[in-house]
């Protein structure tokens, strides 16, 4: 008798699913920054030999595409905010429950949309087994948690948590939350730990920062471009710093998003336009040109983001930059001895951290050396997504 083929569903994300699916099947090198978590789920299900339904929400067009074996179903979501985003998400999540009891996983992985997982429940109780991934935190860590969220995360505690067959972390904050959420189930439930993971060749062509004292000295920030990644913070940086000191520091970022038109708007409100450079979406060419000719990288997350690693801060350690950033991002926790800290949501204290790094040279050789020690970590496969995606499912896929 022909052994049962393993079935995976995948709550993934806002992928343009077809295109990462393209470049995967094509063994296409990954040139620009970031780990792409997709290709990794496409490998594992593909080593696996799994039927896979995957639902992401990109862009406005829904639609369900077939690929291989995959298949993709594009949900977008409809912004909203208060109350129309709950009734929002839950609505989504009700659409798609009966989709996925037709499909019939052997294993439901979820990674988007974390609040409303528990809605997803009666597949489980058709015999999915249930594995998580957590890529962000489960409330923001800086900040009181909501009633609303408390609610939701009790919910998903009951429903699905309890009965995973396994949780993936990808930072300690997620793995203490995680732990502090599960309470006295937290020993029944394993998590398998991942980093995010890169190839060097990723950053090949960035060249090593110049020895200080060399002005105007340089801070790079590439990130989606959101007021809660700190970007206004940044015009607020370079307008002290050019009061105090002009001509001394530049600022580039990199990135687009939701408020890239505002914060041009900001710069130009504030005459800073020759001090901070906001590039917008940039190729791989030019974000290794401008990294190349930075100091230090800067990620100044606010506390209303529920940060997972933040990816940027392993980027600019592998990019051999020393980094400014807070305890509002996990990353902070693995890359010290390469980084300052500074107090969250708090301008002035980012400014003093880049100050320090470009008035003493001793400091800024000491943090820039530091990034060595702290690369292989990013580059060993054994900390990947895929390898703690395979422990998790391999049980299940020999058991089938």
């Amino acid at each position: 008798m022909t052994e049962k083929r393993l079935k995976i569903a995948f709550l993934s994300g806002p992928a343009n699913a077809a295109e990462i699916y393209r470049e995967w099947s094509k063994a296409e090198a990954q040139v620009y920054f970031g780990t792409d978590y997709l290709k990794q789920f496409l490998q594992v299900a593909s080593d696996l030999d799994a039927e896979s339904y995957v639902v992401t929400w990109y862009g406005n067009e829904q639609g369900l595409t077939k690929l291989g074996s995959f298949t993709f179903d594009n949900r977008p979501i409809t912004s909203a905010g208060g109350a129309r985003y709950y009734l929002a998400q839950l609505r989504w999540h009700l659409q798609l429950l009966p989709k996925l009891l037709r499909f019939r996983p052997d294993i439901l992985m979820l990674t988007g949309n974390q609040n409303f997982w528990w809605t997803l429940a009666p597949v489980r109780w058709l015999g999915a087994k249930i594995v998580i991934s957590y890529h962000a935190v489960l409330w923001p860590q800086f900040r009181p948690v909501k009633k609303s969220w408390r609610f939701l995360l009790e919910l998903n505690r009951i429903f699905i948590l309890r009965h995973a067959k396994g949780i993936l972390s990808t930072s300690r904050d997620i793995r203490g939350q995680i732990e502090q959420l599960l309470g006295r189930d937290k020993d029944r439930v394993p998590i398998f730990d991942h980093l995010p993971t890169y190839s060097p060749a990723q950053f090949a062509d960035i060249s090593p920062p110049d020895d200080l004292p060399r002005r105007p000295f340089r801070t790079f920030f590439m990130s989606r471009i959101e007021e809660n990644k700190g970007v206004f913070d940044i015009v607020e940086i370079a307008r002290s710093l050019e009061a105090a000191r002009p001509g001394e520091y530049r600022f580039d970022i990199c990135g687009s998003g939701g408020a890239l038109a505002a914060l041009r708007e900001r710069v130009a409100d504030v005459g800073l336009e020759e001090v901070v450079m906001c590039h917008g979406f940039s190729s791989p060419e030019k974000v290794s040109e401008l990294m190349s000719a930075s100091h230090v990288c800067i990620v100044p997350t606010r506390t209303d983001y529920e940060a997972g690693f933040e990816m940027t801060c392993s980027e600019a350690i592998l990019a051999a930059r020393p980094l400014v950033t807070s305890a509002v991002c996990p990353a902070l926790d693995y890359l010290r001895d390469a980084s300052v800290e500074a107090k969250p949501d708090d301008s002035a204290s980012y400014r003093e951290a880049i100050v320090k790094l470009s008035d003493d040279p001793q400091l800024y050789a000491a943090k820039q050396r530091a990034c060595a020690g702290l690369q292989e970590q990013f580059y060993d496969r054994g900390n990947s997504w895929y390898s703690a995606m395979r422990r998790a499912l391999d049980p299940y896929a020999r058991k089938r």
